[in-house]
């Protein structure tokens, strides 16, 4: 064995406990056939991911960064009293307002922890804040990513956090990947980091999203369930194993990815952009257009971008790392968590996935993201 395992192996690496594991592997053959498809999955997961809000009780304030142009909304609760601290990052397009995900903030809130949630990095707000230049875009992402996490010690008080959890959804995992490999968490120790349905490989999970998009909107010029959508969006939002059609689910998810995501493509993009600009319609025209830097990197394959990568040259960081994601996420293929925990196989117990699920679904079952922190402060 080498020095770098022997190494690694001298790490307390802790495990989703046998109880999480338990608990919801159960979902495999309940959610299985009622929620399949991995793209309906997803429009099944965001309904249901709102369902359960009840109402924040912090707010978003304005702060300055150093290197920043501009102030960047954060959403900050907190107290005076010494208690762990969350930072939350979104996942792609996400505010600070929790709009996307509002169930994850009230359970933080209700577990009475200091949270702070900060936008995902494709945002408007994030984009129109961050000082433009031709630095590399990783070096870069990791110097914001301290400066803004300086200002939420500040604003939050050292003395009244004992530990930092970190967790990341979707693409808000690469800005904590980022973070972390960079080491921009560096004035705390970090307890715990969390990565939620992460992209395992950045460049090949935007190439899939787009290719899912084509066929989505492709779709839905056949989908003809218009007069009924009231109907099936209750019975997809207020039931948990909704009873629907297969063409019903094909359709639906076909929404989220068609309509709902190149939408907010759009939005985002014109926020951003001079009127006179094109708008994007995909995430590999939003990268070009919006983040070119990191669009250069996406087109030379920058081993960077890959969750691979980062863990090989990251090994005193796997002690901390904890992944859950679904077989089905559309972002990755199954072979991409095959090889990595091939490479990685003691980190087999810190990774949950799901059966089903596709990108991010599971996070509309109830209880789950309590689950997932429970974990985290029980020091599993």
């Amino acid at each position: 064995m080498n020095l770098l395992f022997i190494l690694l192996f001298a790490f307390n690496i802790h495990a989703w406990s046998p109880a999480f594991t338990q608990k919801w592997s159960k979902t495999n053959s309940l959610y299985a056939n009622k929620v399949s498809g991995a793209e309906f999955a997803t429009f099944w997961g965001g309904l249901r991911r709102a369902i359960y809000w009840s109402h924040h009780k912090g707010r978003v304030v304005d702060l300055k960064p150093r290197n920043f142009k501009t102030d960047i909304p954060v959403y900050l609760s907190f107290s005076n009293k010494k208690k762990d601290l969350v930072l939350f990052y979104p996942g792609v397009f996400g505010l600070a307002d929790g709009e996307v995900t509002p169930v994850i903030i009230d359970v933080i809130e209700k577990k009475n922890l200091h949270l702070a949630v900060i936008p995902n990095i494709t945002s408007a707000q994030y984009q129109k804040a961050i000082q433009k230049n031709n630095l590399d875009p990783i070096l870069q992402e990791g110097s914001n990513q301290q400066n803004i996490f300086e200002k939420i010690i500040e604003s939050v008080g050292r003395e009244n956090i004992a530990k930092i959890h970190v967790i990341g959804e979707s693409l808000g995992s690469f800005q904590v990947m980022t973070a972390a490999t960079e080491n921009s968490f560096k004035s705390h120790e970090i307890s715990s980091i969390t990565l939620m349905w992460p992209p395992l490989n950045l460049d090949l999970a935007i190439k899939r999203f787009d290719q899912l998009i084509s066929k989505s909107l492709s779709n839905l010029d056949r989908c003809s369930f218009w007069w009924k959508w009231p109907s099936i969006v209750w019975e997809t939002k207020f039931n948990q194993l909704p009873d629907l059609s297969y063409e019903n689910k094909s359709c639906l998810g076909s929404l989220i990815i068609g309509e709902v995501f190149v939408r907010a493509i759009k939005k985002n993009a014109q926020e951003i952009l001079k009127r006179d600009h094109s708008i994007p319609s995909n995430f590999s025209e939003f990268t070009s257009v919006i983040m070119p830097e990191t669009d250069q990197l996406i087109l030379k394959k920058d081993e960077r971008l890959s969750l691979l990568y980062q863990l090989k040259n990251n090994p005193f960081l796997h002690s901390k790392f904890f992944f859950i994601s679904s077989k089905d996420d559309f972002l990755n293929v199954k072979s991409d968590w095959e090889l990595m925990l091939q490479s990685f196989p003691h980190l087999e117990k810190n990774t949950f996935l799901f059966d089903w699920g596709g990108h991010s679904g599971p996070v509309g079952l109830e209880g789950l993201f309590e689950s997932i922190i429970n974990e985290r402060l029980n020091g599993n």
